[in-house]
Parts: structure tokens; C-alpha cells; sequence
């Protein structure tokens, strides 16, 4: 029974983030809102289509760079096609947990033990959080007022800390301690294999430190090209901001957006966004609108392409097993 509740509360949380945002179109003005979109100027949209191949190409080659280290050898544009199926799954997943069936697809195509195929999915998105962490340590240090002298102190300190996390859990000196703890925990006999065989697979994976410099790059260039967008979506809007000051900031708006509370980061983001571009003299109906005609053009419009192909490789099936909890996962958990 508490197991039943536990899984319908989980459920219901997405409507948190939901019902906020429904909030705000109330509190900020539905018809201001709109009259804020119907303003929006096309030219500065027309870099958009190139940002965004740009993006899906450079998150592809990132993720590629991991696999070959990891003896994964697969086609580009096979790559390219599940890294968009995994957007439209990360977009329509509290926490973005759909990304993950990029590990269900390296498992079929290869049929390699699950561990070993997670190994490149999770080193990638420890690499974007890092770098995210990056931009927001800026973001916020420009947000405090501190002189340039004192970001650099708050950029090392914050990727110390993270990147010590990285070490402590994707080490293989530390395997040996992780699957001895593992051993002792008193979990079912099988359910404590399979979980020892998985995580055995997946830090013999692991490549060197020394072959993650490149795909750290990438990731930062990446997030550079996100908000960059996010820009020229301001510049349509007729939101005149400085360029350097927006991309760093605007990133603080995507933590509370990966909470999983709500879906697409829909009405977390706002409440950022309200907060974070008010001191630039933004308002709050045109921050709500860059933020809705951005998530339209820069997530929704790959979501849909992504949806497409992933209903195409007959994935859905699939993913509502496995990684929305009616399948295998669910059922070790």
C-alpha cells in the first residue's frame, strides 16, 4: 500500500512546476504576456535552425569521443538520431530521466551488460553538470556585483568541489570500495548480483581522465551556443540586454529547471527568470515570454523531431518500460 501511495505522490509532483506556471500567467498578466509575444520580431530568429544543428552535432560528437574510448565504435548520424529520441524523452520526463534510454539503445545495438553501456551516458551528463556549474558560478558572481578579480576564487572553488565528487565516484580505484560496500548492504540476493554485476561493467568502462578535456570543452561551447539562443530570442522580443552578462546569468535558470517538480522546467524557469533578468530591467511578462518562445523554438520544435523518430524505431514501447518505471528498472527497484 505505501509502495502504491509513494509511486502515485511521485507522479503528482510534475504537477507542482505546472501549476506554478499556471500561476504566473495569472499574477503576470496572460493577455500582457501575449501582447509581449505578438511583438516578437523574426530576424533575430533566423540563426536559430543553425545554433540548433550546431548544438545536437556537437552533443553527438561528445558523446561519440566517450564511446570510441570505451571501444564503442557506431555511426554519427546513428548517434545524432538517438540523441534527439533522448531529448524528447529528457523534455517530457520529470528530472529529465528519459535522456537515459540512450543507454537502452547502446544495450540493443550492441548487447554489451547495461553497466558497461551506461558508463559513456553518465560521464557525459556529469560533464554537462559540471559545466553548467561553471556558468552559473558565473552567473552568480556576476549577480553579487563581485569585481572580475573575485569570479575566478568562486569558478575554482565550485569545480574543486564537483570535481572531487567526479573522482571520489567515477574512479576506478574506487570500484573496488563501492562494489565491497555493496556486498554488505542487506539487499536480496539477486537483486545485489545484478546490481554488482552493473556497476562492475560500468567502471571498467571508465576511460582516463585525460580523454574528458575535449568533451568538457564541448560541453561548455555547448551550453555557450544554448543561451545564445535563449539571446536572440530576448533580441526578438526587443529585450535589450548585454550578451555576456545574459548567457551567465540566464544559466542559473536551468537548475531549478532539472528539478523534478515540474516537466520541461515549466514554471520553475520563470520564477528564475523573473528573479535573474529584473535587475537587468527586464519585466516580469517579458521574461515569461522570452522563456515560453524559447522553450518552444530552442526544446519543443527538436522535442517533436525527436518524437518522430523515436515512434519510427518503435523506442516508445520501449521507454515506457524501462525507463518510466513499467518495466525491468521498476521492477528492481
Amino acid at each position: 500500500m505505501k509502495k502504491v501511495f509513494n509511486s502515485k505522490y511521485r507522479n503528482l509532483l510534475p504537477l507542482i512546476g505546472l501549476g506554478l506556471m499556471a500561476y504566473l500567467l495569472w499574477k503576470v498578466g496572460l493577455k500582457e504576456t501575449w501582447e509581449t509575444i505578438s511583438r516578437i520580431s523574426l530576424s533575430p530568429l533566423l540563426l536559430m535552425p543553425l545554433l540548433m544543428a550546431i548544438s545536437f552535432s556537437i552533443q553527438t560528437f561528445k558523446w561519440r569521443w566517450l564511446l570510441v574510448r570505451q571501444g564503442f565504435h557506431l555511426p554519427f548520424f546513428h548517434l545524432l538520431e538517438i540523441q534527439m529520441v533522448a531529448f524528447f524523452y529528457g523534455l517530457v520526463t520529470p528530472a529529465r530521466v528519459g535522456y537515459f534510454v540512450k543507454v537502452l539503445y547502446l544495450k540493443d545495438v550492441t548487447g554489451r551488460p547495461l553497466g558497461a553501456c551506461s558508463t559513456s551516458v553518465v560521464i557525459d551528463r556529469f560533464l554537462d553538470t559540471v559545466s553548467l556549474l561553471f556558468f552559473a558560478t558565473v552567473g552568480a558572481s556576476i549577480m553579487l556585483h563581485r569585481l572580475s578579480d573575485s569570479i575566478l576564487p568562486s569558478i575554482v572553488i565550485v569545480l574543486m568541489v564537483v570535481g572531487l565528487g567526479g573522482v571520489l565516484i567515477l574512479s576506478k580505484d574506487r570500484s573496488v570500495l563501492v562494489l565491497e560496500l555493496l556486498k554488505r548492504l542487506p539487499l536480496p540476493t539477486s537483486l545485489r548480483g545484478r546490481l554488482i554485476f552493473t556497476l562492475d561493467a560500468f567502471y571498467q568502462g571508465l576511460p582516463n581522465w585525460s580523454s574528458l578535456v575535449v568533451p568538457f570543452i564541448l560541453a561548455l561551447v555547448n551550453w555557450g551556443i544554448l543561451y545564445t539562443q535563449m539571446y536572440n530570442v530576448a533580441l526578438a522580443l526587443a529585450i535589450d540586454v548585454d550578451y555576456w552578462g545574459f548567457i551567465f546569468i540566464v544559466s542559473l535558470s536551468t537548475i531549478p529547471a532539472l528539478l523534478p517538480v515540474t516537466i520541461s522546467g515549466l514554471g520553475t524557469r520563470e520564477v528564475a527568470l523573473i528573479a535573474l533578468l529584473a535587475p537587468l530591467g527586464v519585466s516580469s511578462q517579458e521574461a515569461v515570454a522570452m522563456s515560453l518562445v524559447g522553450v518552444l523554438l530552442v526544446s519543443y520544435v527538436p522535442g517533436v523531431v525527436g518524437a518522430v523518430l523515436s515512434f519510427r524505431r518503435g523506442e516508445g514501447d520501449k521507454v515506457e518500460r524501462e525507463i518510466l518505471g513499467h518495466g525491468t528498472i521498476h521492477q528492481a527497484q
